[in-house]
Parts: C-alpha cells; structure tokens; sequence
C-alpha cells in the first residue's frame, strides 16, 4: 500500500469512526450539522486525493496534514458527551460566540460555526478553539470547540471566563482580527512601557519593580528570561485583547473568574510566560477598564443597604479599592477607553450584545432568590393566578451569585447557614435552565398571537 492509497483508506477510516461517535447523544450542537459538513470535506478530500502522483511528496504530506485534522475533529467530538457541560449554559455561551465567530462574507452558502464541547484535565483546559482557514478544503461551516475542565463542569460562575477565550476565537477571523488590531491594540501599543519589545524588556527589568518580581528574576538570572521577543510582545497584546473582550462580553463576572482561576494557578500574580504578561498587569488594565465603564461607583446609589454594601465588598476584592501600582500600570485612562470602545463597537456591530449592569431591582432579586435557596431567574414568585415572569440575561444571574459569594446576607428571611460556592453554582445554573424555560414559553406565546 503507497502513501496515496493509505490516505484514501484513512478517509473510509475517518467516515465510519465520525458514524459511530455520532450513533450515541453528544452535548452542545446539531449533530446532523456536523455530520453533513464533515461528510462534505472527506468527500472533497477524497476527490483531491484521487488523482494525485504517489511520487508527489509536497501534496500527499498536504493531504495527509488535512485528514489528521478531520481525524482530530472526530475525537474531540467523541469526548464531547452529553451532561458533561452545563447544557443550558452552553446554549447562552453560543449565543454569544457564534455572532461573533461568523465571518460575514457574503456567500449564500455560508451558514453560523458549528459548536462542540468536551471536557479536559486541568484548571487551565478553559479555552475555544476556532479552526483556522483550511488551504485544501472548501469549508462551508467552521467548526470551533468549547473546552473546559471537567472537574469544573457545574463550576457556572467561573465559566463566565470563556469571554476572554471568546476574544481568541474572534482574532481568527480575518476581518475581525484586522478591526480588533487597528482599533483595539493600537491605542495599546502607542504609548507606554510596552511601546516596543525593547520597552517591554526595559521593563521587567526596572529596578524599581515590586519585590515579587525580583524574586522570580533571581530564580531565572538568564537574560533572556526577561528579553522580549516579537512573537511574545504579541502574544502578550492579543492577551490584554482577550481580557478587555471578556470583560465587555461576561461584565464583573469575567473580573472574578478571572482573578481566582489566574491567582489559582499563579498565588504571586507577578509570573509571565512566553504566551502571559504577569497577572498583575492585567488587572491593573481592567481596574481601568471598570472605571471608565462606571463599574467602580455601580451600586453606590441603592436604597438597599445590604446589597450596596455586598456590592462594595464586590468591588474590592475583584475589581480594586485603589489605583494599581506605578509599575503594574502599563496603560493610561485614555488608552484603556479607547480599547473598551472600540471592542463594544465590533460586538455590536457582529450583533453580540456587550454586557450592561443590571438595574437594582433585577440584581436585588437574584441575590435574593439566592439567599432563600431558590435558583436565580426572572420567575414571578408572588404566587400570583397569571405570573408575570420576565427575561433576565444569563450574565445577570452569574453576577448575582459573584455577589452571593462575596459576603453573607443578614437579612432576617435569609434561610439557613451561608451557602457554599458550590452551592451557589448549582443554583445559578438551574436558576439559566429555568430562565431558559420563561425566555421560551414567552417566544411561544408570542409567535401564537401572531
């Protein structure tokens, strides 16, 4: 058997192994969308490699490179079981990553990215892998997976970090990597101390930065532990992207889940990596960021004290109490401003709704239903004949358990001992499967009026 008729043989292989995962029930997508379009592509392949010389190397190494990749797709599929995501979650994530994930290009036959999920080893598993442009394959629909630790899977408010792997996911896309470069890291890139990759070098070298960082240069004397190279100057700027763009997508939730999962696997906050500028500087960007979108005086105004003042506990622990050291400060308040702008901007316009702060009523209700162990979600609990539910944003909800999380509610109908963060969760998400539930029955008797 020759290269080319191996290949052909691995695409029957690839076939009857995506039957046989998609005989059994796989979360998160329309498994006959995924069928169809992978059916297409081994089809394409095939007629492409049909023909070829088995003497021509440069195309049978081309070919083969195409088909691991289907086979790669089929596996990751195949670990993508139902109930090991947080279903109704996943529905609202999507509705949030596909706008943004769709390349817009005008061809009648395009049709929204396809979503898997599955679920991997490790705190750090969060990410979403969007395939990037295929050089042999005529790609109909792209297919992107949503990965996240399994251990984690009813872990609902620290998902709300998938706005930042959202970002990643839309850096592959052309046109959207081309706005996000010239409206969302330039502002970054103009002034500061990371104008440069000499800057950037300059920089974590500063004789004056704060002692954690001495003591990681003393662990790592190589030069070039703290030498920054073109290819991490902008790995670490599409980071600050990501970050901005799940603060703009996830709201204050983003700001939590990103401060425990990061301070998890980093308790300094100070290490960096050829892909990660240190923690510390992220935070000290969003600091900025909340404070030009009014994050930092939100709730100031209540008139319910208690809420106010778990909403301040809120604040200081995750977005800040005071302005970031001078060396963990990379970017002025105008160049944050800019940035957060211009993203709000691109979502819109790809008709991805930025997050917007609840008003006191919603966020009052979901922290109380919270408090007397009842999941979160716009349900018209007075026990009136004709209820008058009403739609509540999944990300509102997430910000109401942060909030539940933070400090203890000491109102006298405050039920039992103080719940725990897992607790909080598995109410949260229930409390979107229940909202899920109101957000279709109203559609329904919508469209039967109409």
């Amino acid at each position: 058997m020759d290269t080319r008729e191996f290949l052909l043989n691995e695409c029957e292989n690839v076939r009857n192994t995506l039957r046989e995962v998609l005989r059994h029930e796989y979360a998160a997508g329309d498994s006959k969308a995924f069928y169809r379009e992978f059916c297409e592509r081994l089809a394409n392949l095939k007629k492409l490699i049909e023909p070829v010389d088995p003497a021509d190397a440069s195309a049978l190494a081309t070919f083969a490179s195409e088909l691991s990749l289907l086979s790669r797709l089929v596996h990751q599929i195949e670990r993508s079981h139902a109930g090991e995501f947080s279903w109704p979650f996943s529905e609202c994530l999507q509705c949030l990553a596909v706008p943004i994930c769709k390349e817009n290009i005008g061809l009648p036959t395009e049709g929204d990215p396809i979503i898997r999920v599955y679920a991997d080893g490790g705190l750090d598993s969060y990410k979403i892998n969007l395939e990037n442009d295929l050089s042999v394959l005529n790609v109909g629909r792209r297919i992107f997976t949503i990965v996240f630790p399994r251990t984690l899977k009813h872990q609902v408010l620290l998902h709300a970090i998938f706005g930042h792997e959202i970002g990643h996911a839309a850096w592959t896309i052309p046109s959207h990597r081309a706005k996000l470069k010239s409206e969302v890291l330039q502002p970054l890139y103009a002034h500061g101390r990371l104008t440069s990759t000499s800057s950037a070098t300059a920089w974590l070298r500063d004789l004056n930065a704060p002692r954690p960082v001495e003591e990681i240069r003393s662990q790592y004397p190589d030069p070039y532990y703290t030498e920054i190279d073109r290819d991490q100057w902008d790995s670490w700027f599409q980071e600050f992207m990501c970050d901005l763009f799940g603060m703009v997508t996830f709201g204050p939730s983003f700001l939590a889940a990103h401060q425990t999962l990061l301070l998890t696997l980093d308790p300094t906050g100070y290490r960096w990596g050829p892909q990660h500028p240190p923690y510390a500087s992220r935070k000290a960007m969003l600091w900025r960021a909340s404070k030009h979108l009014g994050w930092d005086t939100y709730g100031n105004s209540f008139d319910d004290a208690i809420l106010s003042a778990n909403v301040g506990h809120f604040r200081d622990a995750y977005i800040g109490a005071s302005i970031p050291g001078p060396w963990e400060d990379l970017f002025s308040q105008a160049q944050v401003a800019t940035a957060v702008d211009a993203l709000v901007a691109i979502l819109r316009a790809a008709s991805s709704e930025p997050f917007g702060m609840p008003d006191e009523a919603t966020l009052l209700q979901l922290v109380r239903m919270l408090g007397e162990r009842v999941p979160p979600c716009g349900s018209d609990l007075s026990g009136a004949e004709k209820p008058s539910n009403r739609a509540i944003d999944f990300r509102h909800i997430l910000f109401g358990g942060w909030i539940a999380s933070i400090s203890a509610d000491s109102r006298p109908e405050a039920k039992g001992p103080e719940l725990e963060f897992s607790e909080i969760n598995k109410l949260c998400e229930m409390g979107i499967l229940h909202q899920r539930a109101i957000d279709l029955h109203d559609t329904r008797k919508k469209e039967a009026v109409s």
